[in-house]
């Protein structure tokens, strides 16, 4: 069976069971305007229209025997499983949204070339083109543009510093020489 989670107002729990939500619908804790969600579906939908309210039966009770002879069983209940991070955003909730990390990569990369090696910009120029890839094609999850922007800027600087540097020592070279 499939896990499932479950939004009621605006508090998300879950992975459940299925068996387990479908208990929960019975015992009307879920009602059937409540969204729930499960890996195989796009987006979240009204528990009403993903289950059969009505052809739901409640769960059998549990049939207990008592046996004089029988020793009890005496054992702590197990901890509650820790809360898992949001699955799939709930329908007018954000997801989560990080800085791309090649974004801070192409920062540092480029603000390290300054005070270390000016080839180390590079490194700074294409992290920062990724990073901007990233961000363009996850916005939601990725942000940080510019920093990348940033990193690129400073990489160009020292490509540029470098090249400079190169045609003036091969001109200083040449004249040198003559």
């Amino acid at each position: 069976m499939s896990e499932w989670y479950y939004a009621v107002g605006d508090q998300q729990t879950g992975p459940v069971p299925e068996e387990q939500l479908l208990a929960l619908m019975q015992a009307g804790e879920v009602h059937a305007d409540d969204l729930v969600w499960t890996d195989t579906m796009e987006d979240w939908a009204p528990a009403g229209t993903v289950f059969d309210l009505a052809a739901q039966e409640p769960p059998p009770e549990p049939i207990e025997e008592v046996y004089e002879d029988a020793p009890v069983e005496t054992s702590a209940p197990a901890p509650p499983a820790p809360k898992p991070a949001v699955a799939h955003p709930l329908p007018g909730q954000a997801a989560e949204s990080s800085v791309s990390p090649l974004a801070i990569a192409s920062l540092v990369a480029s603000i390290a070339g300054f005070f270390t090696c000016p080839v180390v910009g590079v490194i700074g120029v294409v992290c920062g083109h990724m990073a901007l890839g990233q961000i363009r094609n996850d916005p939601e999850r990725f942000h940080g543009k510019g920093l990348a922007i940033a990193g690129l800027v400073l990489g160009y600087l020292l490509i540029i510093g470098i090249v400079l540097f190169v045609a003036l020592f091969i001109v200083a070279a040449a004249l040198g020489a003559s």
